[in-house]
């Protein structure tokens, strides 16, 4: 409750938990009294909750009697009660992570915790499920957008976010890591934890653009190593989900941003790695930086040709096979990219300018991708020629250059369907794989793909639909299902 500046009014708040509508009976009834004092009574604000406002103060009695079917929710305190949530990869086709399930699992680990959460009501926390705003991450004292991160497996992640300034000198939250999806929880009550300890009378924003904004990103590195799937397998389902994380595509969107998160975890290996060697004396750490980005830059790209390798040694091939061989990736990189598939653990001294060489010469191929995943060889040469071991900190890999139009590929020939069988592939290297067929194909032509029910066909022809390809058909054989796509 909050006094307003007219004598005998107050606003209330009602809590509306992660969005989701409280119990609907009693809030009819608390509407209905609130319509009894005029209009614009009734606020939806900008953390999910209902404001009533102009109630006076002789009618508190009577409407808090109506708010008791709701004593759970607005008992609670205000930091787990003004949690912001979108509602992520449950319902909308950007999402790549289950926002509203990370949401309710920081609820239940702040009511678990023994911090003293009144002192906490001046602290936002909002989480979206994909890169995009809708949760106003970027609005937030502790902000997190979805994320797909990946070590062997993929596993769903999010991006942190600290200290916005909604007040004095308004600025949005800085970027300061990632982490995966199972950490955010304990790291939340943590951080929360230790500034709590202070007992120094400043706000939690305040804690956060001080000093001790280092000890939250130290605090965040504790996080950095994930168990692999045999050590614990939680980490590889998202909060509230039932199946193994999966970048199954709702729309073209959402397919995109998972294919390019996946991209974008090699990305920032490699650039983590060009920061090391720029430091890093000891020469086994060298080589393990050196060999990593050798790894890293033979995995980034694999995706855009729907493979995922089970082992090292069919990622090197794939590389090899993919890049190399067509031309796409200059050919004096094939020594460097064999002696990380057939010599783990292996010197790489003076292979530093090499390995960065080869990054920077993917991560061109990679900025010159047209929208039909198509390469141009020319276009990611040059780069190589001019890499540089030593650029300075923060320093982009590679320099933009124009993207091309995609190159001529011949028509199938007499007008034929062509087919693709996609059954059994997963998303979203199913709809990849589409995409890269019709590459190929010419304007009007006709594709026949076999794909899996369930996610497969819930999605892969919308994606398609929204590429402006025509869907003709589309229906279920034998536990499968046949569509036929027409080329824009």
């Amino acid at each position: 409750m909050t006094r307003q500046r007219q004598a005998g009014y107050v606003s209330v708040v009602v809590p509306v938990v992660l969005g989701n509508g409280p119990k609907a009976d009693a809030l009819v009834r608390v509407l209905e009294l609130a319509r009894g004092f005029g209009e614009w009574t009734v606020r939806f604000t900008n953390t999910q909750d209902i404001r009533l406002r102009n109630i006076p103060e002789g009618a508190l009695p009577q409407l808090y009697a109506l708010l008791e079917p709701l004593r759970e929710e607005i008992s609670a305190p205000v930091v787990v009660n003004d949690i912001v949530s979108c509602t992520g990869a449950d319902t909308c086709r950007l999402g790549v992570a289950l926002s509203k399930g990370l949401a309710t699992a920081l609820r239940k680990a702040l009511l678990a915790s023994r911090l003293d959460l009144d002192r906490l009501a001046d602290v936002s926390i909002h989480v979206t499920g994909c890169p995009n705003s809708c949760g106003q991450q970027l609005w937030a004292d502790l902000g997190f957008a979805g994320r797909t991160l990946r070590n062997d497996r993929f596993y769903p992640g999010y991006q942190v976010f600290l200290a916005a300034s909604r007040r004095e000198e308004p600025r949005l939250a800085e970027a300061v890591g990632v982490l995966s999806a199972r950490d955010v929880p304990t790291f939340v009550v943590r951080l929360l934890g230790e500034y709590l300890s202070l007992h120094d009378g400043r706000s939690f924003n305040a804690y956060l653009r001080a000093e001790e904004r280092d000890a939250a990103v130290r605090l965040l590195e504790e996080y950095k190593q994930v168990p692999s799937f045999e050590q614990d397998k939680n980490y590889y389902f998202d909060w509230g989900a039932q199946e193994l994380y999966t970048v199954a595509p709702r729309g073209k969107a959402e397919c995109s941003a998972g294919l390019f998160d996946m991209i974008q975890v090699d990305i920032d290996t490699i650039a983590q790695n060009a920061k090391a060697l720029r430091t890093e004396t000891d020469q086994a750490r060298r080589s393990q930086w050196v060999q990593g980005t050798v790894f890293a830059a033979s995995r980034m790209l694999l995706v855009t040709r729907g493979l995922d390798p089970r082992s090292n040694e069919e990622l090197f091939d794939a590389f090899i096979e993919q890049f190399i061989d067509p031309g796409y990736v200059d050919g004096r990189f094939r020594a460097l990219v064999l002696k990380a598939r057939n010599e783990g653990g292996a010197d790489f001294s003076g292979d530093e300018a090499e390995a960065l060489a080869l990054a920077e010469a993917v991560t061109a191929l990679y900025r010159g991708m047209d929208d039909s995943l198509q390469f141009h060889p020319k276009l990611s040469l040059e780069p190589a020629r001019q890499a540089s071991p030593a650029q300075p900190e923060g320093a982009a890999l590679v320099s933009p250059f124009t993207q091309g139009a995609s190159s001529a590929v011949p028509a199938s020939p007499g007008g034929a369907v062509r087919k693709k069988d996609l059954r059994g592939v997963l998303c979203p290297m199913n709809f990849v794989k589409t995409k890269m067929e019709l590459a190929t194909m010419a304007s009007g032509e006709l594709l026949e793909i076999l794909l899996d029910d369930g996610q497969p066909i819930e999605n892969v022809p919308g994606s398609v639909r929204l590429e402006g390809h025509t869907i003709v058909s589309q229906e279920p054989v034998d536990g499968h299902w046949r569509v036929t796509i027409k080329k824009k």
